[in-house]
């Protein structure tokens, strides 16, 4: 009679759980897609609520799966758990928080009105709430997913600006330069501006581990060999400063990417002291992938409010 009763208990919270093989497929799909077609596959993901939350936690640090089908249960984790907070940050209007009625004079007698005010009060709100996979998913995804208060709010495209440097030190950022690192990867010549915009914010952050995509993008867009290069005599001033920020970055098995670039090419001699400089820096590893965890409300250092005098 017990064990019935056990297993009268165990079905309600199992019953509407996906198995495993679904799960993959639906983590792949939403994983794959963008804006709104992401949106409805992870509505796939999410319809069955908490009774998935076991399978997605346990997902979100699979290593069978891609670290994107592992971030997407992440996301996916986050929302189930904490849907009310991201509503909540959604529907934060920064004109009704005290703390603008406090400091908003004392920005009236600027040109700049009370846009400094808002930017840190929406900053502040974003680093308080701690929702990590959120902030990944609005720059991964594009879903558009942010103030729904637009008349009381910062324009809404300075929300991805916000999730970026909320993620900044945090060890889930390791995923903000994955997403970084597939985009230059899948568009190596930077046709499009999310893959020029990856590659400059990649070498900006100097991240080191990153230089198989961002030299082989480099290359791509250059469009010479080496031989070419000697050839045409070509010492234009963008590429070589170009060439100049990948060597400040690069780790010591990266320097044979640069020889084949650089040749005998004539006004490059100069970047060889760098190349070789590389060729005697301490190995760098790859980064690791963060364990998983759910941020929390925290009380955070917060941006000042008032003017600097």
């Amino acid at each position: 009679m017990k064990k019935l009763l056990a297993i009268c208990l165990w079905l309600p919270l199992t019953a509407g759980a996906m198995d495993s093989t679904m799960l993959r497929q639906r983590l792949q799909q939403a994983a794959s897609a963008s804006g709104q077609d992401y949106i409805r596959a992870r509505a796939a993901i999410l319809t069955e609520g908490k009774a998935n939350q076991l399978a997605l936690q346990k997902a979100a640090e699979d290593d069978s799966l891609t670290w994107q089908q592992r971030l997407m249960a992440r996301i996916c984790c986050e929302w189930v758990e904490r849907e009310p907070e991201i509503v909540a940050l959604r529907k934060y209007a920064c004109r009704t928080d005290p703390e603008y009625q406090k400091h908003e004079k004392e920005w009236r007698p600027y040109r700049c009105g009370d846009r400094p005010l808002l930017m840190s009060l929406l900053q502040n709100a974003f680093k308080e709430k701690r929702l990590w996979y959120y902030y990944l998913e609005l720059l991964w995804k594009r879903t558009g997913e942010y103030g729904e208060d637009g008349g009381d709010m910062l324009p809404t495209r300075s929300w991805p600006e916000h999730a970026q440097i909320a993620l900044r030190g945090q060890p889930e950022e390791y995923y903000w330069f994955q997403i970084l690192r597939d985009a230059v990867r899948r568009d190596p010549r930077l046709k499009s501006k999310d893959a020029e915009e990856a590659y400059n914010s990649l070498i900006r952050n100097k991240r080191a581990e990153a230089m198989p995509e961002l030299m082989a993008a480099f290359l791509a867009s250059v469009g010479e060999s080496a031989s070419e290069s000697a050839q045409t005599g070509n010492t234009d001033k963008r590429r070589f400063l170009s060439v100049f920020s990948l060597a400040e970055i690069a780790r010591p098995q990266d320097a044979s990417l640069f020889d084949k670039y650089i040749g005998d090419r004539p006004g490059f001699d100069d970047l060889k002291f760098y190349v070789e400089r590389a060729r005697k820096r301490p190995p760098v590893e790859e980064p690791a992938e963060s364990s998983f965890r759910l941020g929390h409300v925290s009380e955070t250092p917060k941006i000042p409010l008032s003017p600097r005098r």
